[in-house]
């Protein structure tokens, strides 16, 4: 058995007292670390962030369309007479939708985010939609639009978020409210 002196142990445990709560600290943080790192993609432990977190480009948390952009300032970017918004929310699927209509619930649109599945849905449209898409430039990571009748459909990625605006007639008025809606997520 080492035998220390009565002062060392003053000593000795004035420096474990200080040194400790540190070590464990950063060993519980070194830990989970590593924890997110060898989980699956996907996995609970691979996506546990801060509320809000962006990392990578997705969106930790719930979003409200509606809220985020609100019915005056879409109908301002449309030039169309939208006064109602209804969100349709998939919490399951994190695909969060905004509903826009005229007050007779006659025309609308939608803008929808998709934050689970964001790059796989918007490389299966992409797929879908073909020759059919045009590519445009300066709106997130990727984007494109398309027709549907006499309405177009814009396609954004950024990182692995799809914003998604159809019903509008003009490309240049969906690229404004995707580009209103993102840097608030």
């Amino acid at each position: 058995m080492v035998r220390i002196a009565p002062r060392r142990w003053t000593w000795v445990l004035a420096v474990v007292a200080c040194v400790a709560p540190v070590a464990c600290s950063s060993t519980a943080s070194k830990s989970a670390d590593r924890a997110r790192s060898a989980a699956p993609v996907g996995s609970s432990a691979d996506t546990a962030s801060a509320p809000g977190d962006a990392q990578g480009g997705g969106v930790r948390h719930p979003v409200n369309v509606c809220t985020l952009l609100p019915v005056a300032t879409v109908a301002a970017v449309t030039s169309e007479s939208l006064t109602v918004a209804r969100e349709n929310d998939d919490a399951a699927y994190q695909n969060y939708t905004c509903g826009y209509y005229t007050t007779d619930g006659g025309s609308g649109l939608t803008v929808s985010v998709s934050t689970l599945q964001g790059a796989v849905g918007y490389n299966n449209a992409l797929q879908n939609d073909g020759s059919r898409a045009t590519p445009i430039s300066g709106v997130g990571d990727k984007a494109y639009s398309t027709t549907s009748g006499s309405s177009s459909v814009v396609r954004s990625l950024f990182g692995s978020v799809e914003i998604n605006v159809s019903g509008v007639v003009s490309v240049p008025a969906s690229e404004t409210l995707i580009r209103r809606l993102q840097p608030k997520l």
